[in-house]
C-alpha cells in the first residue's frame, strides 16, 4: 500500500487504561457501596457496534406475532412460517401479545442469549425523513444525523474528541497507548471515527493484527530531518505525526494480540453449515475478544456483516426459511454467541456491550423478485450482561402503511446511541452536547440493567491531562534529579504532586507543582530533586483537579551509581611551614582555591585541576605570619571552607 493511501485509510488514535501498576487512574469521593461497579470500572468499558451493512430487513429477523396474518399477505413468497419445525421462534411467550415477536429460525444462538437475560430487542428504530439512500442512510447513522443535517464529523469521534481532547498531539502515551477506536474488517476508517477537524479518532485493521503491523512497518522510509517553516512543513509534519501514531499503535495491537487469547472452550463459527458459505463477522469478533483479553484500552470497535442489501434472491423459492437472509442471520446470532461465550469464560462479560444497527429496514411487501426493497423501520439489537432483557417498544403496525413503508417511528437511533454513551460509557450530559445528541438528553431508553448504569457520580470528564512525556535525568554528578514533563492539554487541572520511592511501592510526595487549570496547548513542567536517592529510585506524576479527583500517570525509573560528596580537608593542621589540601567536587568547572586571613585580606588564590576523585595540593606556608588562615575551594556546585591555624 502507497503512503499515502495508508494515510488517507488509517489515521490513527489512542484507550484510556484506568489501573496502572494496581493503583487506579481516577478515585472518587463519593462511596458507590450500593452500585455494583466502581467509576473505575466505568472508564474501563467497551461498546462494539456492529454494522449489518445493506439495510437488514428487520420484518423477517423479528416478526410481529400478533399480526401474522397480515404479515404472510404482505409476504406470501418470504413471509417465515408460523407451523412446523422451521416455524418462527417465539421470543418470549411471557409478554403482552403486542409485544411478542418472532425470531428467525436461524437465531436460535440469539434466543438463548435472550433467555439468559443477556439480550433486548429494540422496536421501530429509525429517524425523521430517511431517504432510504444506501449513501445518505450510512452518513446518517455514522455521523449522528438526519436528512435534514448534515455533519462533517462522526459521532463517535465527537465524544472521543471530548473524553480525549487535542488528538494526535501527545498520542498515544503511557496512559493511552491503544487507538481509542478500533474499525476491522474494512480497509478505511469510517466517518464516524471523525472529529470535527477531519482527523479520525480510530485505526482501520481490515487483517489479522500481524498482517496489519507487517503493512505499516513497511509504510514510508526516514522522516526529513528537517521541515520548513511554512504552511507545507506544518502539514506535513501533521502527516509524519499521524504516520509515527500508526506505526505505535501497529506495535502495539500486535503486542496486545499476542498477550491476548480465546477461551479454548469457545469454538467461532467459520462457514454457514453444509456450505462453504464463510461467516466474515465471527473472526472480527474473535480478534476484539483477544485484544480485550490481551489489555487493549480501546473504547469503541466498529466490526461489520455485508450482504444485506437483499433486492433478490433473499429467500429459497420453495423455503422461505432458507437463502441468503437466512445465512447472514446465522452468521450474526452465532458469531455473536461465541464472542459472549467467550468473553464470559474469560471473566470480560462486565466490560462490554455489543450493538447491532443498519442503515434502514426493508419495505412492509415483498418484491417481485423473493426479495424486498429499501424501507424505513428496522429493529436494532443489543447484548451484554450489563444489559437490561426484554424488548423495547411494541410491534409496528402492518395495516398502518405509507406506501409500502413502515410507518410509527418509536426509537430514534440517537436516542439509543445516548442511551449506550451515558448509560454504558459514563458520558455526561455536556460530553453528549459536544456530540451533537443534545437534544436527546433525558431521554434515555431502558437499555441498561439498574445494576450497570453509570451515575452522574461517574460520569467522565475529558480526560485531565494529555501527558506527552515523563522523564527523570541525574545531573550535578549524581547530587541531583531532574524531572521533566510537559502535556498537549489540560482540563481542570489545579496541579501535580511528584512522588519518589526507593522500592517502587511506597511513594512518597517531595513537591508539588502548579498546573495549567484548561489549558488547549503545550505546557512544559521541570522541578530539581536536590536528594535523590543513590542506587535505584522511582518517581511517579500525581495531577489532582479542582474538584479534588485525581490521576496518577506514569512511574520512571532513574539509577544512580555512587552519590559524590565534597571533600576539602587540611593537615598538618597546626603547621610552621607546609600543608597539604585534599579535595574533591563535583562539579563540571575547575575548583577556585582562595586562602584569607582573619581579616578577609586575600592571601592565596588559584585555579585547581578538574577531577571527581580526591585530589592533594600542596601548600607553602613558611613566609605566612603565625594566625588563623581560612581555606575555601568551590566550583559551580558546592562550596566548602577549612581553618588553617600556622605557627
Amino acid at each position: 500500500m502507497k503512503r499515502r493511501s495508508f494515510i488517507q485509510r488509517s489515521l490513527a488514535l489512542a484507550a484510556a487504561p484506568m489501573m496502572l501498576n494496581g493503583i487506579p487512574i481516577r478515585s472518587m469521593a463519593s462511596s458507590l457501596s450500593t452500585q455494583a461497579f466502581t467509576c473505575e470500572e466505568i472508564a474501563d468499558r467497551v461498546l462494539v457496534l456492529v454494522q449489518l451493512h445493506g439495510g437488514n430487513d428487520g420484518l423477517n429477523t423479528i416478526v410481529p406475532i400478533d399480526q401474522f396474518s397480515t404479515y404472510a399477505t404482505l409476504r406470501p413468497n418470504i413471509g417465515l412460517p408460523d407451523t412446523g419445525s422451521r416455524r418462527v421462534i417465539n421470543l418470549d411467550a411471557t409478554l403482552p401479545l403486542a409485544d411478542q415477536v418472532g425470531l428467525h429460525p436461524e437465531m436460535t444462538a440469539i434466543k438463548s442469549l435472550y433467555d439468559q437475560g443477556l439480550v433486548n430487542v429494540i422496536q421501530g428504530v429509525s429517524y425523521p425523513n430517511n431517504n432510504k439512500s444506501h449513501f445518505k442512510a450510512k452518513d446518517d447513522w455514522m455521523t449522528g444525523s438526519d436528512n435534514t443535517l448534515n455533519h462533517d464529523s462522526g459521532w463517535v469521534g465527537r465524544y472521543l474528541d471530548y473524553r480525549y481532547p487535542n488528538f494526535p498531539s501527545g498520542y498515544p502515551n503511557a496512559q493511552l497507548p491503544d487507538p481509542l477506536g478500533l474499525e476491522l474488517g474494512s480497509n478505511s476508517i469510517s466517518l464516524g471515527f471523525h472529529q470535527d477537524n477531519g482527523t479520525a479518532m480510530g485505526l482501520a485493521l481490515s487483517g489479522d493484527p500481524g498482517t496489519f503491523f507487517n503493512l505499516v512497518s513497511g509504510v514510508g522510509g526516514l522522516p526529513p530531518s528537517s521541515l520548513p517553516a511554512s504552511h507545507y512543513g506544518t502539514r506535513l509534519r501533521y502527516v509524519m505525526d499521524i504516520e509515527a501514531n500508526g506505526n505505535a499503535y501497529a506495535q502495539r495491537i500486535n503486542s496486545v494480540y499476542a498477550l491476548g487469547t480465546n477461551a479454548s472452550s469457545v469454538t467461532y463459527p467459520t462457514v454457514y453449515p453444509g456450505t462453504t458459505n464463510k461467516n466474515e463477522l465471527a473472526p472480527q469478533l474473535q480478534t476484539v475478544a483477544r485484544l480485550i483479553s490481551g489489555g487493549s484500552k480501546t473504547r469503541v470497535y466498529l466490526v461489520r456483516l455485508t450482504g444485506f442489501d437483499t433486492h433478490v434472491a433473499q429467500t429459497d423459492t420453495t423455503d422461505p426459511t432458507i437463502g441468503t437472509h437466512a445465512v447472514l442471520l446465522h452468521h450474526l446470532s452465532e458469531a455473536v454467541k461465541a464472542f459472549q461465550d467467550d468473553l464470559v469464560a474469560q471473566g470480560l462479560e462486565d466490560r462490554v456491550m455489543t450493538a447491532t444497527f443498519s442503515e434502514f429496514g426493508r419495505r412492509a411487501a415483498e418484491n417481485g423478485s423473493t426479495g424486498t426493497d429499501h424501507g424505513t423501520l428496522a429493529p436494532m439489537i443489543i447484548f451484554g450482561k450489563g444489559v437490561s432483557g426484554g424488548v423495547t417498544g411494541t410491534n409496528v403496525d402492518l395495516s398502518n402503511l405509507n406506501g409500502n413503508n413502515l410507518q410509527g417511528l418509536q426509537n430514534d437511533y440517537r436516542q439509543v446511541f445516548t442511551t449506550l454513551l451515558q448509560d454504558w460509557l459514563g458520558a455526561s450530559s455536556t460530553a453528549l452536547q459536544h456530540t451533537q445528541f443534545g437534544s436527546f438528553v433525558n431521554q434515555q431508553l431502558q437499555l441498561v440493567n439498574s445494576n450497570y448504569t453509570a451515575t452522574a457520580t461517574c460520569y467522565q470528564m475529558p480526560f485531565p491531562i494529555g501527558l506527552k512525556y515523563f522523564t527523570a535525568t541525574p545531573v550535578k554528578g549524581g547530587n541531583a534529579v531532574q524531572l521533566d514533563w510537559g502535556s498537549s492539554s489540560e482540563y481542570n487541572n489545579k496541579g501535580f504532586t511528584i512522588e519518589r520511592s526507593a522500592d517502587g511501592e511506597e511513594f512518597d510526595p517531595i513537591a508539588e507543582v502548579e498546573g495549567a487549570g484548561t489549558k488547549h496547548t503545550a505546557s512544559a513542567y521541570q522541578l530539581l530533586d536536590h536528594e535523590p536517592i543513590t542506587g535505584k529510585s522511582y518517581y511517579r506524576l500525581k495531577q489532582t483537579d479542582f474538584n479534588g479527583t485525581f490521576t496518577y500517570f506514569d512511574t520512571v525509573e532513574v539509577l544512580i551509581e555512587k552519590k559524590l560528596e565534597t571533600v576539602v580537608e587540611v593537615y598538618p593542621n597546626p603547621t610552621d611551614a607546609s600543608a597539604k589540601i585534599d579535595y574533591r567536587m563535583t562539579g563540571n568547572e575547575r575548583p577556585e582555591l582562595q586562602v584569607r586571613d582573619n581579616l578577609g585580606r586575600l592571601i592565596h588564590h588559584t585555579l585547581l585541576p578538574i577531577s571527581k576523585d580526591l585530589q592533594t595540593h600542596p601548600l607553602d606556608v613558611s613566609e605566612w605570619a603565625p594566625g588563623l588562615y581560612f581555606i575555601r575551594i568551590s566550583d559551580e556546585e558546592d562550596a566548602k571552607t577549612v581553618k588553617l591555624v600556622v605557627r
